[in-house]
């Protein structure tokens, strides 16, 4: 992210203290007569604006102006949304006890596995990115590719791009990192089959009443994601200024042209490079181009309004991974 782009983590340190709003809380904790945990709200906001019947029906307000977020009266309905997002953010932050839960439900166990045409042409070099759909086939250049990518897969788009088109065009002439990239596909994979379950679990937006999918709503339930483990970013608010000998500043190697972001030797220590922390981040809604932070929230009945500061990338940072 580059430019006036606001974050704001789920968690403020030192104490794990929740970034909500008392009067958010206040309104959860009365709605359902449960205090969920923070991640079990965020996972319900996160699935539902990964339901398309909720991009769909509010796909004209949402080319306007911000999500409004509405809470189901079903308490099951909302855990089982719950449990169905924090899935999809452990895909997409690609934590690995994540990763193991949901590639193990995919119905296609080899899809996104790499193979060569020819054993004796072994090229690992991103060259021509081309798909071929009727063999369901991604190639990175004339001999090596992914097997399984549907239209679907190959066509998946967040923040207006092409996720594997924009991956290996950004990291053309450089050796693919195979397992990297069947960890993409698969997550893609495995985020449409979630999409179709939200679906079918908000067909009646905007009611949300959850009366025709009981039975599916206990199986999520009944087989709940290990939830990814969080390191919440502290707030410059609450770090100590370093020293000059502490900084060290460090440039992300997507491109050149992006700003360097300085941090201490200590923070450092335990985020080895910029770039391993730059993965560990989720967008919490796609409005074509867009994707945005949550700065203030406002409760009016049952919608939940998520207020952002500026404009430029529209991106919700949830959380770092260790």
């Amino acid at each position: 992210m580059e430019g006036g782009d606001y974050v704001n983590p789920l968690y403020h340190n030192p104490n794990y203290t929740e970034n909500f709003t008392p009067e958010f809380r206040s309104f959860i904790d009365k709605h359902y007569s449960h205090h969920f945990e923070p991640l079990e709200v965020l996972g319900y906001i996160y699935a539902l604006l990964y339901s398309p019947n909720y991009r769909k029906r509010y796909e004209d307000f949402l080319k306007a102006d911000y999500p409004k977020i509405l809470f189901t009266n079903n308490k099951d309905l909302f855990r089982a949304l719950s449990l169905l997002g924090i899935e999809l953010i452990g895909l997409h932050v690609l934590n690995k006890e994540s990763l193991n839960y949901s590639f193990n439900k995919l119905k296609d166990a080899n899809i996104g596995e790499s193979y060569y045409k020819e054993s004796h042409d072994r090229n690992p070099i991103i060259k021509k990115p081309s798909h071929n759909e009727p063999e369901q086939r991604l190639y990175i250049n004339h001999s090596a590719y992914f097997r399984g990518v549907s239209k679907e897969i190959h066509d998946y788009m967040i923040g207006g791009y092409g996720v594997l088109d924009k991956y290996l065009k950004s990291h053309k002439n450089e050796p693919c990192d195979f397992d990297h990239v069947s960890n993409i596909i698969k997550v893609i994979a495995r985020t449409i089959e979630i999409q179709k379950t939200l679906g079918f679990l908000t067909s009646d937006l905007p009611h949300l009443k959850g009366n025709d999918s009981k039975a599916l709503m206990q199986e999520i339930l009944q087989n709940p994601p290990p939830p990814p483990h969080l390191i919440p970013i502290p707030p410059l608010s609450y770090r100590a200024k370093p020293k000059p000998s502490e900084i060290l500043t460090l440039m992300p190697h997507s491109s050149a042209k992006k700003q360097a972001t300085t941090i201490s030797i200590a923070e450092a220590e335990v985020q080895p490079s910029l770039y391993s922390a730059l993965p560990n981040l989720a967008l919490i809604c796609d409005r074509g181009s867009k994707v945005s932070p949550i700065s203030n929230v406002f409760v009016t009945g049952m919608l939940c309004d998520l207020h952002v500061n500026g404009s430029g990338s529209y991106a919700f940072l949830l959380y770092c991974l260790k």
